[in-house]
């Protein structure tokens, strides 16, 4: 089925693209332009030179939707083109031209483990929380010149070095120098899932972008992942605690040393100053004044809260295991104990600005608290982990899902 909208949003460039725009690359190796230098992919992965990938064209004639659905190379004719953007030419998935583009961006503060939670969220979504949610997760695969493939960039910059080699992962390169490294190639995933509403199977694209920390620290540089932040359908907004003074203050008073965590991570800024300027990027693209509410969920999240145990008081909720996946569905109830503890520790901990900042930007905002690496396994001096033993990574990604009706909700 087509859906009814001419724009969709490319999952790798994340530009808007209309329909009718769709361009096709032949994947046939004998055509006699299979080796047709493309500047747009080559451009768009960095290369210093123009690579052949295989004649790209654009069909003489469309459906209603833009989507053609007989095409064939208007040089060999051959019938087996793949959709790609026109803007970077990457492959678009089917899910993208026929169901749902939910674009969900993980950002936050340099050093706050956004690589980490996005390796082991993956690794839970594929292997426990798809399964529970009574969803089917599809890696994209693309074959041909210029092909995708999820799993291998998957394994190669999260899955092998965290969990074979147990190692933690180096902080995301900025995105603003040098080749595009596979670290900032966004990882795209199929959730393929039952509307209840209507009886029938859905599908839509997820698409995890690893944005480093230099990028959202200031207005320049944060322009380079702002189509991923203005066409996000979710934010989680990961805040390290071990980042807040007071939090570090009285962790430090608590147990008696000093903290190493924050090693090798520099010229770090506030959550503050990383929310004004993604506010600030999102207000400008979608045109939204000051004073106004931004109409996007965002999940303040805040992890490694392993190392807040000492000071977590009474927050008794967020240390019991997520209970989203043994119930099938959103448990709200759960969801809304876990934000009143995180904010009544939050201003226990001095920092009640930092909701009432969040709360006047955004409509819609809940806080959590997860732990990637998992309780009691905490890096040593060499940054060798044990098994990621992750606690709660899942509940932002349900909370966001549950608000487009994506997952089953119960109190």
């Amino acid at each position: 089925m087509i859906a009814l909208f001419n724009k969709i949003v490319c999952p790798f460039c994340f530009q808007e693209v209309e329909r009718g725009s769709i361009e096709y690359r032949c994947v046939n190796k004998r055509c006699p332009s299979a080796a047709e230098p493309d500047h747009l992919y080559s451009q768009y992965m960095r290369w210093p030179r123009d690579q052949g990938l295989g004649h790209v064209f654009k069909p003489t004639s469309r459906s209603l939707f833009g989507r053609s659905s007989d095409v064939s190379c208007d040089v060999c004719h051959d019938h087996t083109p793949k959709p790609i953007c026109p803007h970077c030419h990457n492959p678009l998935p089917e899910s993208t031209l026929t169901g749902t583009d939910n674009i969900i961006s993980v950002v936050g503060t340099r050093g706050s483990g956004k690589s980490h939670y996005i390796a082991v969220l993956i690794d839970e979504l594929r292997k426990r929380v798809g399964h529970s949610m009574g969803a089917e997760i599809r890696n994209f695969v693309s074959l041909g010149s210029g092909g995708y493939d999820v799993e291998s960039l998957y394994q190669e910059t999260k899955y092998r070095p965290l969990y074979e080699d147990q190692k933690l992962l180096e902080l995301t390169r900025s995105d603003v120098s040098g080749v595009r490294e596979n670290d900032k190639i966004p990882l795209i995933y199929i959730w393929n899932y039952l509307d209840h509403s209507f009886g029938r199977k859905k599908s839509f694209t997820l698409s995890f972008f690893d944005a480093a920390g230099e990028d959202l620290q200031n207005e320049e540089d944060i322009a380079t992942v702002g189509g991923y932040l203005r066409h996000s359908k979710g934010i989680i907004f990961l805040a390290d605690p071990l980042q807040i003074p007071s939090v570090r203050a009285q962790l430090e008073a608590e147990t008696g040393g000093a903290l190493t965590s924050l090693a090798g991570v520099e010229s770090t800024k506030t959550f503050s100053s990383v929310l004004a300027n993604v506010t600030t990027l999102i207000r400008n693209a979608r045109g939204i004044k000051q004073g106004a509410a931004i109409d996007i969920p965002v999940a303040v999240t805040f992890p490694k809260f392993d190392a807040l145990l000492p000071i977590a008081g009474d927050a008794l909720t967020i240390q019991q295991p997520s209970p989203h996946c043994a119930h099938g569905a959103f448990v709200e109830g759960d969801q809304q104990a876990v934000d009143a503890e995180m904010r009544t520790l939050l201003e226990n901990w001095g920092e009640g600005a930092l909701i009432t900042d969040i709360r006047g930007n955004f409509k819609d905002v809940s806080f959590f608290a997860v732990s990637s690496l998992g309780l009691g396994n905490a890096p040593d001096t060499d940054g060798n982990v044990r098994r990621p033993r992750p606690h709660r990574v899942e509940d932002p990604l349900l909370w966001l899902m549950s608000r487009y009706g994506l997952v089953t909700k119960e109190q």
